[in-house]
């Protein structure tokens, strides 16, 4: 039976690689399986410029849709992009009869 030793030396490129993974994930929302991006609290609050506790609210008055393991919050890309086109403002300005041309 053969021991083998890894010394600190051994391991540094692994660590180094797995530093690098690591300040990725933090840095950017994670990806689920293809199906989008997941958002936390903190990361939507930021994206969409309100408060967590604003993202509370629509939360508690059912304005936006969120998965809720434990107490864990996520949102999915899907989830977001329904929430903006309920919410999204028409312009009620048209070319016809306003001297515009295209």
């Amino acid at each position: 039976m053969t021991v083998n030793f890894l010394t600190a030396e051994d391991v540094q490129p692994l660590v180094s690689k797995v530093d690098e993974v690591l300040s990725l994930l933090k840095a950017s929302p994670s990806k689920m399986n293809g199906n989008g991006t997941i958002y936390s609290n903190k990361q939507l609050a930021k994206r969409l410029n309100v408060s967590v506790k604003t993202l509370a609210n629509y939360r508690d008055n059912r304005i936006i849709e969120f998965s809720q393991v434990g107490r864990k919050i996520n949102y999915t890309e899907d989830q977001v992009q329904r929430f903006l086109n309920r919410h999204r403002v028409k312009s009620s300005y048209t070319n016809e009869g306003k001297g515009v041309t295209a």
